[in-house]
């Protein structure tokens, strides 16, 4: 792909939320070792605070709707962003919204304010037992072949937006990034969290269809939520197999990705406690799930010296602390359970 054909196609989309988002430095963050902590707030980026999926499906919708898409089916848990945002964007497109979710014990009988707005929205949901949910692409094929009968057309948005063209919304954001400093990337590291893999992948492969000057390009720290680091660099890897038909037959996983697994142990009562710190000792109000993980990652990162004192880091906040409620609740039970 050329880098026309590239403009051309990050110009595909769906206006969603406030672009461009704000650069803050995170002085609290910068003083624990001489660094400087930039935070790209995605959290602001508006309509309902969803954060960086917000990027993607401004890409995904434009597509659905290009297509004739009449249904939107997505997965994810009873409290994703994701879900709730491809409901919202399913009713405000004129789409039929179908949503999997996984069911859990750990989320209680309480219904979570995200799934509340799911249903408002008029999306259909469906909860899947742990063995359905190992299985859940088999269930999505039958969602299609069943819209497909009905005489209408379905898409498919997998767990984190990942491939194309949910990638052209993370391609974006570098573009953006680099816009705000004048035509140059002054990084050394940019952090993220990272669950399915999709974000870390995008950013990835930003790094290598994006004009950017080969001296400036940073090193990328995905911090996992969930997966082993074994784990999700093969699935950057599928992902990137998806995209060489169509962005570029050499293109592949860059040595610049590194993943950090050492936080995907943390229990609900522990992210409770550790948000709690993280709040009063940094000004800062993560989300719980995500961007508190990736905080305490570069937190000890700085601690230990690892990042040389004239770094410049960006920690890139893909989302608002929604889910405090659900956190508290879950970390409640758990203290309940074990007593």
């Amino acid at each position: 792909m050329t880098a026309v054909d590239l403009a051309r196609r990050l110009d595909n989309r769906v206006p969603l939320g406030t672009v461009p988002t704000p650069l803050v430095r995170c002085e609290s963050l910068s003083a624990l070792g001489g660094v400087e902590v930039d935070l790209k707030r995605d959290d602001l980026i508006g309509d309902q605070l969803t954060g960086t999926k917000m990027r993607a499906l401004s890409y995904i919708v434009w597509q659905a709707k290009e297509d004739g898409v009449s249904d939107l089916i997505t997965i994810g848990e009873p409290t994703s962003n994701q879900c709730r945002l491809v409901s919202m964007l399913g009713a405000r497109h004129g789409m039929t919204t179908h949503v999997l979710l996984r069911k859990s014990a750990c989320y209680g009988d309480q219904e979570d304010d995200n799934l509340t707005i799911m249903r408002m929205h008029g999306a259909r949901v469906q909860f899947l037992e742990e063995d359905e949910w190992r299985l859940h692409g088999m269930t999505a094929k039958r969602l299609m072949s069943r819209v497909r009968k009905a005489g209408g057309k379905a898409l498919f948005v997998p767990f984190g937006c990942g491939g194309l063209p949910g990638a052209l919304g993370i391609i974006d954001l570098v573009r953006e990034i680099v816009a705000q400093h004048g035509g140059r990337c002054p990084y050394q590291h940019i952090v993220v969290p990272t669950g399915s893999g999709a974000t870390l992948f995008a950013l990835d492969l930003a790094m290598q269809v994006l004009d950017l000057d080969p001296d400036t390009v940073p090193m990328l720290l995905g911090v996992s939520v969930a997966r082993d680091a074994p784990g999700l660099l093969q699935q950057i890897d599928k992902l990137y197999a998806q995209v060489r038909p169509t962005l570029g037959a050499t293109l592949q996983r860059t040595d610049r990705l590194t993943i950090d697994d050492r936080w995907t142990d943390h229990g609900p009562a522990r992210q409770l406690e550790e948000l709690q710190r993280v709040v009063g000792t940094y000004g800062l109000l993560p989300d719980p799930l995500y961007v508190l993980r990736a905080v305490l990652a570069l937190e000890r990162l700085i601690s230990s010296g690892e990042l040389a004192s004239s770094s410049r880091v960006l920690l890139l906040v893909t989302g608002a602390c929604r889910t405090l409620h659900a956190t508290r609740q879950r970390a409640t039970e758990t203290r309940h359970a074990t007593q």
